[in-house]
C-alpha cells in the first residue's frame, strides 16, 4: 500500500475531533494501516500537548483538548507525564552553578569533581526518568493502537453483517428475537446456550410503531454498566406482516450475560424531543 502523507493542519483537526465523521474514520483508518501517516499523527500530537502544556492554544481549542483528552485516564496520565518530565528539565537548567576560580593544579586537581559530581546525579536521573517514560509511552502507544485496530475490526463486521446483502440471508445459527419499545422490565431474554459459546448470530427484530419511516437510522447496543457500544449506521425499516420492523444482526462473541439497551435513533430527527426508541434484552 503507497503511504499517504497527512499535513500538520490535518493531523491537528483529527486529534481535536474537528473533522467530518467520515474523514475522521478514514485518518483513523490510516493511522493504523499507514506507519507514514502515524508517524506524522504522533509528532502532531506531541506539539499539541506542548502547546496545551504552555498555554498557547485558543480557547476553543483548549475546549476541544479538554473534551478530546481528558476523558480516558491513559490520556491524562500521559499529559501528566510530559508535564512532569517537562518541570523537572526547567529546574535542573535553573540550578544556580559554583562560579570557577583560578586555582593552582593541585586544588583543582583535589575540587574539581567534588564540584561536578551534583551536576551528574540529576542528569543521570533525568536520563533514567525519559528512558522509563519512553517504554511506558511504546507500550502504551501499542495497547492504543491495538484497541484502535479492534474497534475498527468490530465495526467493519458490524456493517458486513448488516447489510442488505447479509440480511437478506440466513446464517446456519441464528438466533432471532422480537423486541417493542419498552422498559427494562419488559426485557425479552435470549437463551443461547444450545447453539455453542458465541458461535451463533443474533437477530433482533425492533418493532417500529412511528408512522414515518426509519431513514438512516442508528442503533446503538450498550450493556448495563459498561461503557462500550456496539453502533450500526444507516439501519432500515421494513414492512413485514405483522407490521414495520427494523432488523439488526449481532455476532454472538460479542454478547456476555447481562442486560442491554438498544437505542434506535431517525437521524432526521435525532434533534428533536422523543425522537429515539428504546429497547431492552437480557442475555442470560
Amino acid at each position: 500500500m503507497k503511504n499517504e502523507s497527512i499535513t500538520e493542519a490535518v493531523a491537528r483537526q483529527f486529534l481535536l475531533g474537528e473533522l467530518e465523521e467520515p474523514e475522521q474514520e478514514r485518518i483513523e483508518a490510516l493511522f493504523v494501516t499507514d506507519p507514514t501517516a502515524k508517524e506524522e499523527i504522533l509528532v502532531a500530537e506531541e506539539a499539541l500537548i506542548e502547546e496545551f502544556l504552555d498555554g498557547e492554544l485558543s480557547q476553543a481549542e483548549r475546549e476541544r483538548f479538554v473534551q478530546q483528552y481528558e476523558t480516558t485516564a491513559a490520556d491524562r496520565r500521559k499529559i501528566k507525564l510530559t508535564e512532569s518530565l517537562r518541570r523537572r528539565a526547567r529546574s535542573e537548567s535553573s540550578q544556580t552553578q559554583p562560579g570557577l576560580t583560578l586555582e593552582t593544579g593541585a586544588e583543582l586537581s583535589n575540587t574539581w569533581w567534588p564540584r561536578l559530581r551534583p551536576m551528574f546525579v540529576p542528569a543521570a536521573l533525568v536520563i533514567l526518568v525519559v528512558a522509563i517514560a519512553g517504554a511506558w509511552l511504546i507500550r502504551w502507544n501499542n495497547r492504543r493502537i491495538d484497541e484502535r485496530n479492534r474497534q475498527i475490526s468490530i465495526a467493519r463486521e458490524l456493517v458486513d453483517l448488516n447489510s442488505p446483502t447479509s440480511l437478506r440471508t440466513n446464517p446456519p445459527q441464528m438466533v432471532a428475537v422480537v423486541l417493542s419499545p419498552g422498559t427494562v422490565r419488559t426485557a425479552e431474554e435470549v437463551r443461547p446456550a444450545a447453539t455453542g459459546a458465541g458461535n451463533y448470530v443474533l437477530e433482533l427484530q425492533l418493532s417500529w410503531t412511528r408512522e414515518q419511516q426509519c431513514e438512516k437510522c442508528r442503533a446503538v447496543v450498550a450493556r448495563m454498566g459498561s461503557s462500550e457500544t456496539l453502533s450500526i449506521p444507516n439501519v432500515l425499516t421494513e414492512q413485514t406482516a405483522g407490521g414495520k420492523i427494523v432488523r439488526i444482526r449481532l455476532p454472538g462473541r460479542l454478547l456476555v450475560p447481562g442486560l442491554y439497551r438498544v437505542t434506535l435513533t431517525d437521524a432526521a430527527t435525532e434533534q428533536g424531543p422523543g425522537s429515539a426508541e428504546e429497547y431492552t434484552f437480557l442475555i442470560g
